[in-house]
């Protein structure tokens, strides 16, 4: 439309013209139309009621429909209609209406943040209603309210609370409206909760509750924001289930309601994302967060205090999660927008103030950090005087930083001055607990030990409830425990002070107090865990609290050695298994507990689906977020919908955790074999071998059917060096390195356990850390002489070797049920004969794909532009297939362009051996983007990369899965889990045993060893035994024996 001006000359103007033309412009015009009302009603209005009430129910739909600038300017027309009204009448009933429309108009301006304006209307409304309608007038209630309401969206909880009282005052004698008294008790609950007063809130909230649903539907809207309301303050007293359930209820009311994009809808998002983020489970808190911000962006814009709320608490997130450089990020935003909306004196700016000066403190930018606490504290002392919780916190971040300063006199007064504060307010946010926490750490540094420990045991006594017993002696038992910030690192802390303590004065009871507490930490760490939903976090607490696991293994050595009692080394194989691949083996164990738990298989075939979809939109989303330019709108669309498909599938675990009893019990255990189990699954010709490789201790647990036994030796850095050494020395064909690297890691790994492995043929090696990455086959046993690379003497040639991630896995492998399966035999060999297939969706997916110097290596080349041809794959998979059908087995090969994804993903469900002979890669950064790579169209819908992410989504009943390509076994190393490789998600999905690879192989090579392990499992040998075989056949020769073209491929399973 063009731009319209409006002239009216002065004298009466037909409201219904008025109207009329109001309705016309109204989509268009917010701004000009407002600028008309005033003109055409400043001249004598006629007065018609009829169009004064169609003006505010066209108001009342717009304020619905997210339209509050339109519905001002009909609010306003109606408000000067009911004005003409009162001037000519002055009765009750018309200064009634006046007064309502003048309400419904400072609500609106309240919504579109016209602050000034809506006090300005509210306050006129209430002197007018007090003028004319007396004291005790209903108006009066909802016209406090709304001012309480205004005055809290402002943050002026003082004025808010003032407001809301004054409408209690006279609501039991002038309103019988249910709703609106939930509404009065909604926001007396809010302002109570900001102001600290949790059970005051909860109680408000509460009535509230009951109040609405008491009413008729249209208090709906009163129902959603009570529970929203309890939800928080069940937050805030670490009642965490509760609250979800009550946050999940709130939800799904409101999305019935308003729809998915609503604000309330944003803001209980939020809500749920600090739940997550309070339990630890960051990697779902920040999900969250995100689908929160997305939709607050587009209910409330930018410059608004609900996008700013969600940068701040995404801020503290990524503190949290260690991520201090996006923590950053998120409170300069947070900051920008407050700015915008408050003046700098206010609590609000403080505070990201204070949380900018924690991150610059943690970063080592110690004078930065000083001088925002500073300007933080000056702040909110003006603002909110001397003793309140942010003075508290900034106090207690002071203290931090003259600790790490090393003023540890002046931390202490910092300290001491937070928990006086603290004490006084009632301890809000277990601020005491972290302010005992730090000050037990002072003692610590400062070598006090018994003070030390007695300031972690008043920590853990604040953060468990029910527990007050002041002897460092006693512990809470792990039931009482719940997921609390500071709680894993209180009893951490009190272990090692008591370690400490030990050490100064051999007192055996400080020493098996200190082994209790580190073994209540972990079991606590393994509780906390598996109530995590986001295996990310789930990483990151495993990573975090790594640790503990040395702490725990250290103190049952020093316990065995004083005591020789028994039960301390078979504590030290359990703590072994607890420091590896817990997060694999909770999945596993859930996989198998919905096999095995008496589910029907239509909800079962539902879970598959669900996870498929899952796993496909997760890959989706990471593959756009790698690109070097992502595609925002396409980004956004994909976290959306992965959001919600998360959350459906979660929702169909929950309902079936609680549906199947059973189910849940399998999923939740946290039990680890004991060594007893282990051996009785061993063969008599078999040791296994569990390795714990600490930052100062290497402890090996061996097992065989007649013995079990711990040995154990002081280590340091130089271990690490050398196993890198060995594993680059064999890679790089390194033979004065190899020959000195991998006589000596025998030395250290193997030889000292030579007398319990004496008459036994095979080994299974659970490794630790880096170990991970070593073929143990390449060790030498004998001296590393001047003799050709086929004399060597090899543990390979005393010893059948297999690997696990953890004993544990191992024996769930040995008792998973052998499925049935119509198809013996399916190969894939896509050769790559043409190579411009695929090369396109490669190219766009990866951001970078390692190259491989050496022609016909199983590796993408060229930095994933194009792959290099594998001309013996074809032979390959050819050739076992018809092994296979001369052992009476049915077999198939897909070869060329046959050997597609989307052909992968209809077959492997129903075969018995897998085997893929193609280019792999491993993504460090994001393991869920590393990817097996199979031929593919450019009209097919899969993009011929099967990822890391979607095996997961799998659904196999294979005994074995060959990967015959390059790096399939490796992957990112994270610490206290293990190695992050292809392997884990065809595990996971019901993979028996895996033959995978540690570098890049040789394409004529690994066809010969594979062909051979393929003829001599056919033979009936074991896949150990056949594949030991098979490479002392290329050892045999000369010209192959270089552990390069051999070592590579190793057996995980059996």
């Amino acid at each position: 439309m063009p731009e319209c001006h409006l002239v009216f000359r002065r004298e009466t103007v037909r409201t219904s013209s008025i109207i009329a033309f109001l309705l016309f412009l109204a989509p268009a015009y917010s701004a000009s139309l407002v600028t008309f009302a005033k003109a055409a009603t400043s001249t004598p209005v006629r007065v018609d009621t009829v169009l004064a009430r169609r003006l505010v129910v066209r108001a009342d739909s717009l304020v619905d429909g997210q339209r509050a600038d339109s519905a001002e300017v009909y609010y306003a027309g109606a408000a000067e209609i009911y004005r003409a009204l009162v001037e000519e009448r002055g009765d009750p009933q018309s200064w009634r209406h006046y007064v309502g429309a003048l309400e419904k108009l400072g609500r609106c301006q309240s919504r579109l943040r016209k602050y000034e304006d809506a006090v300005s209307t509210l306050e006129k409304a209430l002197r007018l209603a007090r003028k004319h309608l007396g004291e005790k007038a209903p108006s009066l209630l909802s016209l406090y309210e709304a001012l309480g309401s205004l005055y809290l969206e402002r943050r002026d909880y003082v004025r808010a609370e003032r407001y809301l009282r004054k409408a209690f005052a006279i609501s039991p004698s002038a309103s019988d409206d249910p709703a609106a008294l939930a509404r009065l008790f909604n926001d007396l609950g809010v302002v109570a909760a900001r102001m600290g007063r949790v059970d005051s809130s909860l109680a408000s909230f509460g009535k509230a509750l009951r109040l609405a649903r008491q009413a008729p539907d249209e208090a709906g809207e009163q129902v959603i924001v009570a529970l929203n309301g309890m939800a928080n303050m069940y937050r805030a007293k670490g009642q965490h289930e509760k609250a979800l359930t009550l946050f999940r209820e709130a939800l799904d009311l409101e999305e019935a309601r308003n729809g998915t994009a609503s604000a309330r809808a944003g803001a209980i998002l939020g809500n749920m994302a600090l739940v997550h983020m309070e339990t630890g489970d960051f990697d779902l808190a920040l999900a969250y967060f995100r689908r929160a911000m997305a939709v607050k962006l587009k209910a409330d814009g930018e410059i608004s205090f609900p996008v700013a709320n969600t940068y701040n608490a995404m801020g503290v997130c990524y503190k949290r999660k260690k991520d201090y450089v996006r923590a950053q990020e998120c409170f300069g935003k947070a900051l920008g927008i407050a700015s915008k909306l408050l003046p700098e004196r206010h609590p609000y700016i403080a505070m990201l103030y204070l949380n900018l000066g924690i991150i610059h403190g943690i970063q080592g930018d110690l004078d930065r950090s000083r001088e925002l606490l500073e300007k933080a504290l000056k702040l909110v002392k003006r603002a909110r005087g001397e003793k309140n919780d942010q003075v508290a916190q900034i106090y207690e971040n002071l203290g931090s930083l003259e600790f790490k300063a090393g003023h540890y006199q002046r931390a202490r007064r910092y300290f001491e001055k937070s928990m006086a504060i603290a004490e006084e307010l009632g301890d809000p946010q277990s601020r005491i607990a972290k302010d005992l926490y730090t000050l037990a750490l002072l003692e610590g540094k400062l070598g006090h030990p018994e003070e030390s420990a007695r300031l972690a045991q008043r920590a853990i006594m604040r953060l468990v409830e029910d527990f007050a017993d002041t002897s460092v002696y006693a512990n809470p038992p792990v039931g009482k425990l719940r997921p609390k910030n500071l709680l894993l690192e209180a009893l951490d802390l009190k272990s090692r002070a008591l370690t400490d303590l030990y050490r100064g004065r051999g007192r055996l009871e400080d020493l098996r107090t200190a082994h209790a507490t580190v073994a209540l930490a972990v079991d606590f760490l393994e509780q906390e865990r598996t109530g995590y939903q986001a295996e990310g976090s789930k990483l990151w607490l495993t990573a975090s609290a790594s640790g503990l696991a040395e702490r725990a293994v250290a103190t049952s050595l020093q316990l065995y050695q004083v005591t020789e009692e028994k039960r301390y080394l078979k504590q030290v194989f359990a703590f072994t298994e607890r420091a590896k691949a817990g997060v694999l083996r909770e999945a596993t164990r859930e996989a198998a507990a919905r096999k095995y738990a008496g589910i029907p298989e239509k909800a079962l075939a539902e879970e598959r689906d669900r996870r498929a979809v899952l796993a496909s939109l997760t890959t989706q989303l990471e593959k756009e977020r790698s690109k070097p330019r992502p595609d925002s709108l396409r980004l956004a669309s994909l976290e959306a919908r992965r959001f919600e498909a998360d959350r459906a599938y979660r929702e169909l675990i929950d309902r079936l955790e609680r549906v199947y009893p059973a189910y849940y019990r399998l999923k939740y255990s946290t039990r680890v074999p004991d060594p007893a189990q282990v051996q009785a699954s061993l063969g008599k010709d078999t040791a296994l071998l569990d390795y714990f490789w600490g930052d100062s201790l290497l402890a090996i647990s061996v097992l065989t059917r007649e013995r079990f036994d711990v040995r154990w030796f002081a280590v340091d850095g130089g271990l690490a060096d050398t196993v890198e050494a060995a594993v680059r020395a064999i890679r790089k064909v390194d033979d004065a390195s190899y020959r000195r690297t991998a006589r000596a890691l025998y030395t250290c790994l193997v030889a000292p356990l030579e007398p319990l492995l004496r008459g036994k043929t095979r080994l299974v090696v659970i490794p630790h850390g880096l170990l991970g990455r070593l073929p143990f086959e390449a060790l030498l046993v004998g001296p590393p002489d001047e003799r050709p690379y086929n004399e060597l003497d090899y543990l390979l040639k005393h010893w059948d070797v297999s690997y696990h991630y953890s004993a544990a896995l191992y024996l769930e492998g040995k008792h998973r049920r052998s499925e049935r399966a119509p198809v013996a035999f399916a190969g894939f060999a896509p050769v790559f004969r043409d190579q411009a297939v695929a090369t396109p969706t490669l190219a766009s997916n990866r951001r970078t794909v390692d190259s491989l110097a050496q022609t016909g290596d199983r590796s993408v080349v060229a930095a994933g532009r194009r792959f290099s041809e594998l001309p013996n794959s074809e032979n390959e998979v050819k050739e076992i297939a018809a092994l296979f059908r001369r052992a009476g087995r049915s077999a198939v090969a897909y070869v060329g362009p046959e050997a597609r994804e989307s052909t992968f993903k209809a077959v492997s469900g129903g075969c018995r051996f897998l085997h893929l002979a193609t280019h792999s890669f491993a993504d460090d950064e994001n393991p869920a983007l590393s990817g097996i790579v199979f031929s593919q169209a450019a009209d097919f819908p899969e993009d011929g990369i099967l990822y890391g992410g979607e095996i997961y989504g799998l659904n196999l009943t294979a005994d074995l899965v060959a990967l015959s390509s390059c790096e399939s076994g490796v992957g990112k190393q994270v610490r206290g889990e293990g190695m992050l490789a292809l392997t884990r998600g065809f595990l996971y999905a019901g993979a028996r045993n895996l033959l995978v690879s540690l570098w890049k192989v040789s394409d004529r090579h690994s066809h010969a060893l594979l062909v051979d392990f393929y003829r001599r499992a056919l033979a009936g040998q074991s896949y150990s035994r056949a594949l030991r075989e098979a490479k002392l056949r290329l050892i045999s020769d000369p010209a192959t024996a270089v552990p390069r073209l051999w070592a590579a491929f190793v057996l995980i399973g059996e």
